[in-house]
């Protein structure tokens, strides 16, 4: 899994505190969490958006761009960084466990 950072200056909604977007190799997708500053919580965060995290729903690149814009961007450099990674990884299998979980999950949660 790759986890990167959007640098605070292409953060253009005042109430979000941090972004990270990335690659997840296992659920083979790209996904974002955009966090805001807790209401209460003195120098804690509440994350508002957490996409690319569902079994059999990948999110595109152009999809999570869709998703960033209210909030933000991504740079370009880290698109690129983002799309390696994917393309890295696309004749990676999973191995027994992973299987043995994605097995599990689906079981759980499609019932």
């Amino acid at each position: 899994m790759s986890r990167y950072n959007i640098p605070s200056e292409l953060i253009t909604d005042p109430r979000v505190c941090e972004i990270v977007v990335g690659w997840d190799r296992p659920l083979k997708t790209f996904f974002i969490q955009v966090h805001v500053k807790h209401p209460r919580l003195e120098g804690e965060t509440h994350l508002i958006v957490h996409e690319g995290a569902d079994l059999d729903r990948p999110i595109t690149m152009d999809a999570l761009k869709q998703i960033i814009t209210p909030f933000g961007s991504i740079p370009a450099e880290q698109e690129a960084a983002m799309k390696a990674d994917q393309a890295a990884s696309i004749s990676t299998r999973d191995g027994p466990a992973q299987d043995h979980m994605k097995n599990l999950l689906r079981r759980l949660f499609d019932d």
